[in-house]
């Protein structure tokens, strides 16, 4: 076995450019392994790991169009690599860790702690069977998204709401959000000139915000009350509401009548006609 051979083979999947800068650096300082590909999302990422055939795979977890937690899912269902999760979340998501032998890196990631992840993959890699790594991943899976569902639970309570994305965790009050908007698997939140992507559907969210300060003005839109400014008329009798922040949310026929009853509270009792 030549040395090239026995290297063990990386593939490093993150949406930051400099995060995979950062790991393709550090990965050259730990010995005996060779970086084989990175994706900048999970579509990619699984082309990659699939023309690659890696033995490790470094994985952000939010990222556009796949997700890590799905992209884990789609390699755990074969003889899949080793996954190490590269994660800005925070302890309620670390916690899930803990059910398995599944590792993670948070961001910024050591060199020290990377080298610790891999020789620990290694090791997994020798000594248990695909099932057991399938299974073990499984579990962390649906401990994240547990932990996910239970931080917007707590979210009423708390009345802010713990976002995390590439720059890390971020608390965001709850009065300082505008609305919600569904894209696909996502929710992008709007808050002021400062939006968020967060994993879920708006229906997840619709029953765990406070109904009397938050109202689902359309399929693909959620709004804060004291954030509307006014109804305003569209084209084709369609309507949405103004923002304070400038933006226009769309508002769906089925849900006008209640939204109106619960914006007389603001004195918004009419319909501006369209521009």
């Amino acid at each position: 076995m030549s040395a090239r051979e026995a290297l063990t083979r990386i593939v490093v999947v993150d949406d930051e450019p400099l995060a995979i800068r950062g790991l393709r650096v550090s990965l050259g300082r730990v010995p005996g392994v060779e970086l084989v590909g990175t994706a900048r999302d999970g579509v990619e990422g699984l082309e990659v790991i699939r023309r690659e055939k890696p033995d490790i795979v470094l994985l952000d977890i939010l990222m556009p169009r796949l997700d890590g937690l799905a992209l884990a899912e789609a390699l755990a269902e074969a003889e899949g690599p080793a996954v190490i999760f590269v994660t800005a979340y925070g302890q309620f998501a670390v916690n899930a860790f803990e059910v398995a032998a599944v590792d993670y890196l948070m961001k910024p990631v050591t060199l020290p702690r990377l080298r610790a992840a891999i020789q620990r993959a290694q090791d997994r890699l020798a000594a248990d069977s695909a099932q057991q790594r399938a299974e073990e991943m499984q579990r962390v899976i649906d401990g994240i998204r547990g932990a996910e569902s239970r931080e917007l639970e707590s979210a009423g309570a708390g009345r802010s709401l713990w976002i995390s994305d590439a720059r890390g965790r971020t608390r965001v009050p709850l009065t300082q959000i505008d609305w919600f908007e569904a894209q696909r698997d996502y929710v992008r939140i709007h808050a002021g000139s400062d939006t968020f992507i967060q994993r879920g559907t708006l229906a997840d969210l619709e029953g765990k915000l406070d109904s009397s300060m938050f109202q689902r003005i359309h399929r693909s839109a959620i709004v804060n009350l004291q954030a509307v400014r006014a109804l305003r008329r569209r084209a084709w009798s369609l309507c949405a509401v103004t923002l304070r922040s400038g933006e226009e949310a769309p508002i769906g026929r089925s849900y006008l009548a209640e939204l109106k009853a619960k914006l007389k509270q603001y004195d918004i009792t009419s319909i501006r006609a369209a521009d």
